[in-house]
């Protein structure tokens, strides 16, 4: 005989919502499906998504999976950090100018 999984009922502001032990979510970036363990899902849909489930469904992507998105685009890390680098040595440059 199989064995059932334990189902956890948790409430949220759109209602209350039936969770196994280990959730699986679907990445909205990625459409892959991440485990997520049901402890930590009630904490991430209360902190990061307004206590709604429907928010966290709608809306969910895996850590990595944006950044990942926007290096496929073209974008890179390394232009914010080289523009804040010129950015500070300028200002440097013009403090000292400005002190002589």
């Amino acid at each position: 005989m199989a064995r059932s999984k334990k189902l956890f009922y948790y409430e949220f502001a759109d209602g209350e919502v039936e969770v196994p032990s280990s959730y699986k979510a679907k990445c909205n970036v990625t459409g892959e499906m991440i485990p997520i363990y049901h402890k930590f899902l009630e904490k991430l849909v209360k902190k990061q998504y307004k206590n709604n489930f429907g928010l966290f469904l709608k809306t969910f992507a895996k850590k990595g999976a944006l950044q990942k998105k926007r290096e496929e685009q073209g974008y890179k890390d390394d232009d914010n950090y080289s523009l804040m680098l010129t950015l500070i040595i300028l200002l440097f440059v013009i403090s000292l100018v400005l002190i002589r």
